[in-house]
């Protein structure tokens, strides 16, 4: 049943390349989205943190550290 196609076959599949500029760009845009994932980690991590400090002690220390937290990774709150 499976494979339902051949080895063979499979590698014969002919598979065009982009021009270089274009796999360039596809290149940054993946680098770009790999980099905005572990950024959205650390900034959840920031946030749980916070959350358990603010319970913990009160929410002004709270804030104050994850601003720390904030300003160390270079994100700026508009």
């Amino acid at each position: 049943m499976y494979p339902a196609i051949s080895t063979e076959d499979l590698l014969n599949i002919p598979i065009a390349l982009p021009q270089e500029s274009t796999r360039q760009k596809i290149t940054e845009k993946v680098r770009a989205s790999r980099k905005a994932r572990e950024q959205s980690k650390q900034l959840l991590e920031i946030a749980k943190t916070g959350v358990e400090r603010a319970i913990e002690t009160d929410e002004a220390t709270a804030t104050i550290w994850i601003n720390q937290q904030l300003e160390a990774l270079g994100v700026k709150l508009t």
